[in-house]
């Protein structure tokens, strides 16, 4: 893909005004702060459009929109006929399966025989591309692939992880299946972090009180207080009691962070908050050291209080079960943003078996009289990607993604029979 690399790097180059129409989400905005960095550097005009998806119809929108040179950036490829016919001489840059053919630059993986979700991730490809005329941050690029759950990191992924590391910028280290070791309290890190699951410990707080003080360990304070024996103490002693077929993981600290930004799980959900809740410019100022930490915590509260209030009422909207097969209809009742975030909080929660698909559909409050649709699993089973996309397209609309976790646009009027072509 060198040459591909090269090929983006020089129409970027060569290009008098940019448009980047990015994913809103955190793979998207690393992306995209990776590529505004460089466009900066190379002194060029640009402007930024981000989406939560994309679709024929708004593409056709966009298109009037739009001058100079266009970037597609962490989407397109499910769209490749519709862009070339808007965007003739566009550049994708995206890690996602294509669909159909096309003449216009294609920066993907899949095209070069590799798998777009292992092999790379959209900022991984934004940070190649830049670094042919610049020297982008590799941490930026693996907090992108930390995003789209891409481990184990290899081919880019993996060169992006070692960069990192050899300046110093990035301190692998193996240990329990904690989530929020920067910046949580011990007893909540302990009793949220569903993964590790188990027993009188998670999603219970007074439980995992109890357990660190039966290791004799402080029940105040954060992982980052312990010290160095305390850490691996608890860690081996939940490793131990986690009913999780992989307890462990490897984190990725960034000691030159503060905060969240110390870990790229940790730093990957606060971008992701950002793009959901409809400030993805917002998370990108923030990479760019434009915007404050505080600012993007704001955004964040708001994200979980709306998260919150959707996993508390979900079970008071439209549902449909089918064999292995959890559909909501929340209709105008959930923001369309956090769909995806509702079926991960019932997947990755164990709030349904293991083998579960989970499909939630929200209705677009953009006047297109669409509806969109999100889908998550834990399963290997379902390529959800061409389930969905297969289901959409019998009622007119159009679906994507990837195996695990995808989405698709529907005509609301036909969200009924989308369901059924689902059962």
């Amino acid at each position: 893909m060198d040459e591909l690399f090269q090929q983006a790097a020089d129409t970027i180059q060569a290009a008098n005004e940019i448009t980047i129409i990015s994913h809103a989400d955190a793979d998207g905005i690393c992306a995209t702060a990776l590529l505004e960095e460089h466009l900066d550097q190379l002194h060029k005009q640009f402007s930024t459009i981000f989406l939560q998806q994309v679709s024929t119809v708004g593409l056709a929108h966009l298109a009037r929109k739009t001058s100079g040179l266009v970037l597609f950036v962490d989407m397109g490829s499910s769209h490749l006929e519709a862009i070339t016919r808007h965007f003739p001489d566009a550049v994708i840059v995206d890690h996602h399966k294509p669909e159909g053919s096309t003449k216009q630059l294609l920066v993907n993986p899949w095209t070069a025989a590799l798998d777009g979700t292992k092999d790379a991730c959209a900022a991984s490809l934004a940070w190649k591309i830049a670094a042919v005329h610049g020297k982008p941050a590799a941490t930026t690029a693996l907090i992108g692939a930390q995003a789209d759950n891409q481990e184990p990191f290899r081919t880019y992924n993996k060169e992006v992880l070692d960069a990192a590391v050899k300046k110093g910028n990035v301190t692998p280290r193996e240990g329990a299946r904690l989530y929020g070791i920067s910046t949580k309290p011990l007893v909540p890190l302990l009793a949220f972090s569903y993964d590790l699951a188990i027993e009188g410990v998670t999603k219970n707080t007074a439980g995992a009180k109890k357990f660190l003080q039966e290791l004799g360990i402080s029940t105040e304070g954060s992982f980052s207080d312990l010290t160095e024996e305390e850490q691996q103490q608890l860690e081996a002693a939940l490793i131990e009691k986690s009913t999780h077929p992989e307890p462990k993981i490897t984190h990725y600290h960034m000691p030159h962070g503060e905060g969240p930004l110390k870990d790229t799980r940790e730093a990957a959900t606060l971008l992701n908050a950002c793009g959901r809740m409809g400030q993805p410019e917002l998370a990108v100022q923030l990479l760019r050291g434009f915007a404050t930490i505080e600012q993007c915590q704001k955004v964040q509260r708001q994200y979980k209080t709306a998260v919150k209030e959707a996993h508390q009422t979900y079970k008071e909207m439209d549902l449909t079960e089918g064999k292995d097969l959890l559909i909501i209809n929340a209709k105008e009742f959930l923001l369309p943003s956090i769909a995806g975030t509702l079926c991960s909080v019932l997947t990755r929660g164990r709030e349904v078996p293991s083998d579960t698909v989970v499909v939630c559909l929200a209705r677009n409050q953009d006047g297109t009289n669409t509806t969109k649709v999100s889908s998550r699993t834990l399963s290997t089973r379902k390529d959800l990607a061409s389930w969905l996309r297969k289901a959409a397209a019998s009622v007119g609309g159009e679906g994507g993604g990837h195996s695990m976790a995808a989405g698709a646009v529907i005509p609301t009027e036909q969200e009924e029979a989308f369901v059924k072509a689902l059962l």
